[in-house]
């Protein structure tokens, strides 16, 4: 469980500034669908690549992004 304080003790959830690469966003975003995974966002392309956007079950917020 990823934490952030915000001044009345360690809570569950927020931002994580970090991501979990892979090859193929498209590809990996649609397995994880088929398992259950929740997304906050479809893959999206940028200029630096693509991305999209899903909380863990304790809603900490997760990027996973290509390389």
């Amino acid at each position: 469980m990823l934490f952030r304080f915000d001044g009345t003790g360690w809570q569950p959830g927020g931002a994580f500034n970090g991501a979990l690469a892979c090859d193929n966003v498209e590809q990996t975003y649609h397995q994880l669908v088929d398992r259950g995974v929740e997304f906050t966002s479809a893959p999206t392309k940028a200029s630096w690549g693509t991305f999209a956007t899903f909380e863990d079950p304790d809603g900490n917020q997760l990027a996973l992004s290509s390389r």
